[in-house]
């Protein structure tokens, strides 16, 4: 009797312990038909396999769900394909375009263009952007003190300013030596009279097709270099950005 006893006792335990677990987790009324159990039923093992059942039972419901969330899936992938066919049919649009700006509107078709000389080496600038050649005399420079190098100081025409630059020392390699200003014979008007590029001579005037020149697609160093005249076999320059660069 007393081995019962004991026994009752464990299993006592042992329910009043899964009742406390349960309750937490079960309504109130279910919990009420939990605290009856231990006074029905005196055999411990059906007891845990009864209580463990409502534990259990609640997983099924979650599995069934899983078909909808395929479904969300499927239509999240298809909705990423559409925007990539778009993207695809839009990329020989886009190259067309950045072809296009390499060259500039100028060069669109058939354009005339000056040859000059710099230290040995030739450059084209077009007539659209010249506005005149004026002889290089150094006695009407009036020199400007502490400006850069490069820049040579202000001569005076038809009652405008002009800004004279040394040509060679921009559009020259970095450590290549270029002829100095006293070897320079013209000055090259550009940006509405503005500017005045020295150089030390002209050469002549030639007409370029578009298809003469290998027109530059990328302009992260010396942006004012336009392309090569393949023929001639000389640098093509753009006026506007060489006169940006100068500025900035």
């Amino acid at each position: 009797m007393k081995r019962l006893d004991d026994q009752d006792d464990v299993v006592l335990e042992q329910q009043l312990a899964l009742g406390s677990y349960l309750q937490s987790l079960l309504t109130p009324q279910v919990a009420d038909v939990v605290e009856e159990v231990p006074a029905i039923v005196e055999v411990p093992q059906p007891v845990v396999e009864i209580a463990l059942a409502p534990v259990i039972t609640p997983a099924p419901p979650v599995i069934a769900e899983q078909p909808v969330e395929v479904i969300v899936v499927e239509q999240a992938v298809s909705t990423v394909i559409a925007p990539s066919e778009a993207e695809q049919k839009a990329e020989p649009e886009t190259q067309t375009q950045g072809d296009e700006h390499t060259v500039p509107a100028w060069g669109q078709s058939t354009f005339e263009c000056l040859l000059f000389k710099v230290s040995g080496l030739t450059m084209a600038v077009p007539l659209i952007k010249l506005n005149g050649v004026l002889v290089w005399q150094p006695e009407d420079v009036t020199r400007m003190p502490g400006s850069r190098s490069w820049f040579l100081g202000i001569i005076t025409n038809q009652n405008k300013k002009v800004k004279l630059i040394n040509t060679a020392e921009i559009v020259m390699p970095v450590g290549r030596d270029h002829s100095p200003v006293q070897d320079c014979g013209r000055i090259l008007l550009v940006g509405d009279g503005e500017w005045g590029l020295v150089c030390n001579s002209v050469v002549e005037v030639v007409a370029l097709e578009t298809t003469a020149v290998k027109w530059r697609s990328a302009r992260r160093n010396r942006p004012w270099l336009s392309g090569t005249v393949i023929q001639q076999m000389c640098a093509l320059m753009d006026v506007d950005a060489f006169i940006s660069s100068i500025q900035g």
